[in-house]
């Protein structure tokens, strides 16, 4: 599953802000008392173009996962 939108931003660091394609890949779901989410993936600028690569900042792993309710506060 992926995702892409145009957000705000100055990806190159010149100083010219604007919007520039932004997203991501979720590359694995897992379930924590009864709710699933998206437990590994990676995000970044220029998601869907050549730039890609170079724009991926972020990866994520979720590995344990403690549901509180409002309750449990």
């Amino acid at each position: 599953m992926s995702f892409v939108f145009d957000r705000w931003g100055d990806p190159d660091g010149n100083g010219t802000f604007g919007r520039h394609p932004f997203g991501g890949e979720v590359a694995g779901h897992r379930t924590f008392d009864g709710v699933t989410i998206p437990s590994a993936g990676r995000v970044g600028w220029f998601f869907g173009t050549d730039r890609w690569p170079a724009g991926e900042f972020f990866r994520y792993r979720i590995t344990d996962l403690e549901l509180v309710t409002a309750a449990g506060r």
